[in-house]
């Protein structure tokens, strides 16, 4: 199926979507080239992302539980969470973009928190999936 077919096809398949001249790039962005993508992507690379957060404020727990929410809330996400830190595995693109929108929202929620992140090539959970069990 060509680029052009395809195309048309998301646009006949969802009927709401309307685009003229002034639409948003990241609209046209998110209907057309991010379905484009994941269609001729061969493969991404898996990361592996080791977070601890530090907020420097009394609540500290409800910040921390707040965080882990949010990155919970990603269904393309696989988070691990143990008491010195929080796991995340999945796609390199994926999980870089939902865990730095995760850190803004606390950063903007909290007067003071520190995050320490570990980011490794490759998913550890695969690896070591009996580990994790």
């Amino acid at each position: 199926m060509s680029v052009m077919r395809f195309v048309v096809f998301i646009l006949v398949l969802n009927p709401r979507i309307i685009m003229t001249p002034s639409t948003p790039t990241w609209v046209i962005h998110n209907i057309l080239v991010s379905p484009l993508n994941l269609i001729f992507r061969k493969s991404s690379m898996k990361i592996s992302v080791e977070i601890s957060l530090y907020p420097l404020t009394e609540n500290f727990l409800t910040v921390v539980n707040d965080f882990i929410q949010r990155l919970r809330r990603e269904p393309d996400l696989t988070i691990r969470v143990n008491d010195l830190s929080t796991q995340v595995f999945g796609d390199y693109q994926t999980v870089l973009s939902k865990v730095n929108a995760a850190m803004q929202t606390t950063h903007n929620q909290t007067p003071k928190a520190a995050f320490v992140m570990k980011v490794l090539n490759g998913d550890l959970l695969d690896e070591h999936s009996d580990k994790y069990a």
